[in-house]
């Protein structure tokens, strides 16, 4: 049975060249990558003032400031066969949070070809499977600061025939020099990994930058986000630029981001229902690489809930 193993090499050549080249890299733990761009608004999440438990996978100290307790799901299926499905939980405390989640990747399934005892053998398996588990908590310092960590644990298994695990940290920090303006400080992704296959996969290391400013007046909400991505292992940097504008409960998010290889384009819409926000959003890049992403997520009180007539434009 070990001569099947002689076809791993060849299907994670076909399976970062031909699916997500752009996204992996060197590496080839795709499930931390994906669990943070498994959301609708992109660098808008990176804001103070966005409001989304998915903020945490792009620093884990803007979840500090959140004072309502919720559960969110994720949702996201691209042009072949893969998709992407998490949860997140939230359970506020006096002036910090602490957050539970789980994620799972599949990339679907591949015909294996193999020879065992002279016979050529057929068999199809999954391509590859991921999960993810995190656990994080932020704090709020004062007004002007907050930090935060997360511990994330994941298992990569490729075409059935193994697993590695990986055990990384995030550590991040939020300024709010002046009113609605953030300034978000991250590092994500640093830790070890187990050697899969006799091939090393590093971990994406990086490091993230991003402001945004918060514009609202009477009804009008508006929250432009620019942000820096650098991934240390593929010496890759990747700018995401989104603008959100949202009036009474409808949000729409614009948004351009870009590496050295793509270019991707996003489109989302979200509304708010008693304290349910429906979101959805479009992807593309340079390379018609089409992404769909659902996420739904509900708040229901918490240690420092605020009054049910809470302002219209604003998502928390």
């Amino acid at each position: 049975m070990f001569k099947k193993y002689l076809f791993i090499p060849a299907i994670l050549s076909i399976f970062c060249s031909s699916v997500y080249s752009a996204n992996i890299g060197k590496s080839d733990w795709i499930i931390f990558e994906q669990s943070r761009d498994a959301n609708t608004s992109g660098a808008v999440l990176a804001s103070l003032d966005s409001g989304s438990l998915f903020s945490v996978f792009y620093n884990p100290a803007l979840i500090g400031g959140y004072t309502q307790r919720e559960v969110s799901f994720a949702s996201k299926f691209g042009f072949a066969d893969d998709k992407l499905n998490g949860i997140v939980y939230g359970e506020p405390f006096k002036n910090s949070m602490l957050l539970i989640g789980y994620y799972y990747y599949d990339a679907g399934s591949i015909e294996l070809n193999f020879i065992e005892n002279g016979v050529l053998n057929t068999q199809t398996v999954s391509l590859e499977k991921d999960q993810m588990g995190i656990v994080a908590y932020g704090r709020e310092i004062s007004k002007s600061l907050y930090i935060g960590g997360a511990f994330k644990a994941a298992t990569s298994q490729i075409a059935d025939m193994g697993t590695a695990s990986a055990y990384v940290f995030d550590l991040g920090v939020a300024i709010r020099p002046i009113d609605n303006f953030t300034v978000s400080i991250s590092g994500q992704n640093y830790g070890t990994s187990t050697v899969f296959a006799n091939e090393t996969s590093p971990l994406p290391n990086s490091g993230d930058i991003t402001c945004s400013y918060l514009y609202k007046d009477n009804r009008l909400y508006v929250l432009p986000s620019v942000g820096l991505l650098y991934n240390f292992v593929d010496e890759n940097p990747l700018t995401e630029m989104v603008l959100e504008v949202g009036m009474s409960n409808i949000f729409l998010d614009f948004g351009y981001s870009f590496d050295l290889q793509t270019g991707t384009i996003l489109f989302g819409v979200s509304t708010m229902l008693k304290g349910m926000k429906l979101s959805y959003a479009y992807t593309t890049d340079n390379n018609l690489n089409v992404t769909n992403t659902f996420t739904v997520g509900y708040k229901f009180g918490g240690a420092k809930a605020k009054p049910a007539k809470t302002q219209n434009i604003l998502r928390n």
